[in-house]
């Protein structure tokens, strides 16, 4: 009953599933575009493959505090292009309508290294000989593309996607330490979350329960949720991943 009528669980709910829908798309696709890039044959090519996954190697927690600057609508890096034509810059995480994207951007900005390196194995698992054939058949690059990069991507793709939505569904520290500032010394925690729940992820629903609210046997059950949903969509991954992942390419 006090989970059902929890209004900050389903508010909760609703971000992390936000996050969850928006956010996994953009990352999966974001590092194959990466590692499409970082696949060519073309001079300095270790270089930018390094300045890629280097910002994975930075602790989430630095990476947050980092876009708090950046994002900061009066002086931060990101208010000189918008001054630069002439709008104003938004609130980001003062505004709950940019809030949201706001966590997105540093959440892609500190795993899109890992995920594009892991893409780029994949690509390099491709066997070379077929697009050899495809292209002596007069195959053009979307072609090939279509019908021999995605197959034969579709186990990193499975792989990177499955993680993505496990990974978002226990997002915490970005919206923890963006918004831990205004909470209060020893106070209720109201701020954590804030502009009005807007980033009020389960993770962090779960942390203000068990640690503003001391309840910690109802933390306990809303863990236990975030747990029921993973095994969920998990098993339902895996009941649907023979139709889209092919396996051929693996070993050749």
């Amino acid at each position: 009953h006090t989970l059902l009528s929890d209004s900050l669980f389903w508010k909760s709910l609703g971000n992390t599933g936000y996050m969850t829908l928006v956010g996994v798309p953009l990352a999966v696709g974001l590092a194959l575009v990466v590692a499409l890039l970082l696949n060519q044959n073309v001079r300095g090519i270790s270089f930018y493959r390094t300045a890629v996954f280097l910002p994975t190697l930075v602790p989430p927690m630095v990476v947050t505090l980092l876009f708090l600057w950046i994002l900061n609508p009066n002086y931060g890096l990101l208010k000189v292009p918008f001054d630069a034509v002439g709008i104003q810059s938004p609130g980001w995480l003062a505004d709950p309508a940019y809030s949201k994207l706001a966590i997105l951007l540093m959440v892609l900005w500190g795993t899109t290294g890992q995920t594009a390196v892991i893409t780029l194995a994949g690509l390099k698992d491709i066997p070379r000989q077929l697009y050899e054939a495809a292209s002596i058949d007069g195959a053009g690059r979307w072609t090939k593309f279509q019908y021999i990069t995605l197959p034969g991507l579709s186990p990193v793709i499975f792989y990177n996607v499955l993680t993505g939505v496990l990974f978002f569904i226990q997002i915490f520290t970005q919206a923890f330490t963006a918004t831990i500032g205004g909470s209060g010394g020893g106070g209720t925690g109201a701020a954590l979350g804030g502009p009005v729940n807007s980033t009020l992820m389960m993770s962090l629903h779960i942390y203000k329960v068990a640690f503003y609210n001391s309840r910690a046997g109802y933390a306990s059950m809303l863990s236990l949720v975030i747990l029921v949903i993973s095994l969920l969509l998990a098993l339902l991954f895996f009941r649907f991943a023979r139709r889209f992942v092919y396996y051929e390419f693996a070993g050749n």
